[in-house]
């Protein structure tokens, strides 16, 4: 790292650390939450996240644009991946009709993907700057 500029190398490896021991405690206590599909986790998530908003901004009236904008985005990209599932499912589906469908469809549903996240990238910027 020290190669690269990184300064405070053993910092950043104490940060990883400490991420994989916390990931590990969450899924040893909640094993439930890991059975759940990917959007309803979102979906969790997003509501946590709008709680933490309230109780530690309860005046969001303040800062309207970025709760909202970080609460568009959430949705947004929650969307996508429901979507991507969707689509995954169906790209399943067709490679029962042979190699090719589903690799056709498998592509097409990752460049949706992509598609979709950009746009809600591109709807952030636009929502921050405004």
């Amino acid at each position: 790292m020290k190669n690269a500029g990184v300064t405070n190398s053993l910092a950043i490896i104490d940060l990883i650390k400490s991420r994989i021991e916390i990931q590990n405690k969450f899924r040893d206590e909640n094993p439930d939450f890991y059975l759940l599909e990917s959007h309803e986790k979102n979906e969790l998530f997003n509501q946590q996240f709008d709680l933490v908003l309230e109780n530690h901004f309860p005046d969001q009236s303040k800062y309207p644009t970025i709760f909202s904008c970080a609460s568009d985005y959430n949705k947004d990209i929650s969307r996508c991946n429901r979507d991507y599932f969707k689509c995954s499912a169906t790209a399943v589906l067709a490679a029962a009709g042979g190699f090719w469908p589903g690799i056709v469809v498998g592509v097409f549903c990752m460049w949706d993907l992509t598609d979709c996240r950009g746009d809600a990238k591109e709807d952030l910027a636009d929502c921050k700057s405004n």
